[in-house]
């Protein structure tokens, strides 16, 4: 694929040479060939071959693919092509992010789900409020890592990076967020995101109570414990329903049992002597 890369840099838009890395990363069947004299791109099959110019990839894959043999499914389940419900959320999808996640593909079965689904993701991670989207991006990256989901970690490095957030790698903020330079008071956010993650019935009034002595408020704790919410149940979905990585999921190296107890401990950080804003 680094030779495709490279020869693409020169001869192919950019969107194109992103979907074939993507595709290729956890498609085992399609082989693409370089047609130097033509500059085209000729994707081959099991079933056939067809020439690659743009578009949605995994459109042109699975009609080139026979229904049960050869292209590399994205979910346990049966896949059915998406309704006109289905294709207009996808749509809109595609236009904010630049792709469709496997997990909603997964799921067209219903459309109704992927729709009110989108519709939580768009109220609870990408409209701001008393959080702002990175630090929502944050909690959803720790305890998918939490978790071990591969998938959501995966997918959510990568919309950090092509949001253009500046900050630490999120791969690391993801395994291992206490070791990075962020601030203070966020790494003590995630910390609790973290205990609420990975032991609810621990949390009581004491935890909350320090989130108000770094400066946080009652609206900002709220998102915090649905964000929290929200990143375990795409995560069961994720899990349940094998949904593939959408991107090379090779940089995420999960942290050991032992490393994600200590950071949901209670008072893993110190409380501050004072109250007073967040940095």
């Amino acid at each position: 694929m680094m030779e495709i890369g490279n020869y693409l840099e020169g001869d192919v838009a950019e969107e194109v040479r992103l979907q074939l890395e993507h595709h290729l990363s956890h498609c085992q069947t399609c082989t693409v060939l370089v047609d130097s004299s033509r500059k085209t791109l000729r994707i081959v099959t099991d079933t056939g071959s067809f020439d690659f110019a743009g578009g949605d990839l995994q459109t042109h894959c699975r009609a080139n693919h026979e229904q049960d043999k050869g292209y590399a499914k994205m979910s346990y389940l049966r896949e059915v092509p998406p309704d006109e419900k289905a294709s207009s959320v996808f749509e809109t999808i595609q236009g904010a992010f630049g792709f469709v996640p496997n997990f909603f593909r997964a799921q067209t079965m219903r459309s109704d789900l992927i729709e009110a689904e989108v519709g939580l993701m768009g109220t609870i991670l990408l409209k701001e409020g008393a959080l702002t989207r990175l630090e929502k991006e944050y909690l959803f990256l720790v305890c998918s890592a939490a978790n071990l989901s591969t998938y959501c970690v995966t997918a959510h490095c990568e919309i950090v990076r092509m949001l253009g957030m500046a900050g630490p790698e999120p791969e690391q903020i993801a395994v291992d967020h206490t070791a990075t330079d962020l601030p203070f008071v966020l790494k003590a956010l995630l910390n609790f995101a973290l205990k609420l993650n990975g032991q609810p019935a621990k949390v009581t009034r004491q935890d909350i109570d320090e989130l108000h002595t770094f400066g946080y408020s009652d609206q900002q704790i709220m998102e915090t414990v649905v964000v929290v919410g929200f990143a375990k149940f795409a995560n069961c979905v994720a899990f349940g329903l094998g949904t593939v990585p959408d991107f090379d999921n090779s940089r995420v190296q999960f942290p050991s049992k032992e490393a994600i107890s200590a950071t949901s401990k209670p008072n893993s950080l110190a409380s501050p002597k004072k109250s007073g804003p967040r940095e």
